[in-house]
């Protein structure tokens, strides 16, 4: 019975993509009946270790029943779907070198810091979030923390899925009628505070939130002074505290006490 070498049965598989992601669990590669020994152990071999190229997207979103259904979304499109309730080990579970993307919503405490966290250790990891308000003040807060790409709160199954291949394939996913405001504003100025770090460089909207925190307004005032909501108002927060070093909000406040009073 003739064989067929190694080289044809590399020939026949030809070049493996770079971005490719392996096959959903319903899909079986079956390997032609004329394929034997060595030639056969060889392809098994270039196949599996194809599977060093395998993206993972880990899902860490409140709602289970969403979370389930986009984890099968994703494992049908060829990803390593897994999920994660907790933001913060999320890190722990990825090599330094290992691609991944992550999706998250914007309804976890402190996901800004975490999101900042994250990427300064997993540089490889490609956060998506879902926002529940799409202002320019959250998306920008969440560019500058790391975000990769965005969907709605209330994306489909499809959409997500879609916006998690544009992250993968181009590194970021913006909503088209949202780059030209982000633009516009990235273009309005930045700020400079004076912290015990040195100089840190803010945003317009984290110079307005900064200046009302010192004075102790509440989360509620703040978002009703700059007509933008509770949950924007926090995240500028959260970002403020991770640039600044301070724990929380109170000791924001007391830092730039002190500095008044020296």
């Amino acid at each position: 019975m003739a064989t067929t070498s190694d080289a044809s049965v590399i020939a026949a598989l030809g070049p493996v993509p770079l971005g490719f992601k392996g096959m959903a669990h319903d899909q079986r590669w079956v390997a032609p009946s004329t394929w034997r020994g060595e030639a056969m152990t060889d392809m098994v071999t270039a196949v599996a270790e194809t599977s060093v190229l395998l993206w993972r997207a880990i899902v860490c979103v409140a709602d289970r029943d969403f979370t389930a259904r986009l984890s099968d979304g994703l494992t049908g499109a060829g990803y390593l779907a897994t999920f994660e309730p907790e933001l913060c080990s999320i890190s722990v579970q990825l090599a330094a070198d290992e691609p991944a993307v992550v999706v998250i919503d914007d309804q976890q405490p402190g996901w800004v810091r975490e999101v900042a966290d994250l990427v300064r250790v997993r540089p490889m990891a490609r956060p998506v979030v879902l926002l529940s308000s799409d202002d320019d003040d959250s998306m920008l807060t969440a560019l500058w923390a790391g975000v990769a790409g965005f969907c709605a709160a209330d994306a489909s199954i499809e959409a997500v899925v879609r916006t998690v291949e544009s992250v993968r394939e181009s590194g970021v996913a913006i909503p088209r009628a949202k780059v030209a405001p982000l633009v516009a504003r990235v273009r309005g100025g930045r700020r400079h505070v004076q912290a015990a770090a040195g100089q840190i460089e803010v945003t317009e909207r984290e110079w307005e939130i900064l200046n009302l925190l010192v004075q102790r307004h509440t989360t509620r005032e703040m978002a009703d002074a700059l007509f933008v909501s509770v949950g924007t108002v926090r995240s500028h927060v959260s970002m403020l505290c991770r640039k600044l070093g301070a724990d929380d909000r109170d000791d924001i406040a007391t830092m730039f006490d002190c500095a008044k009073h020296a």
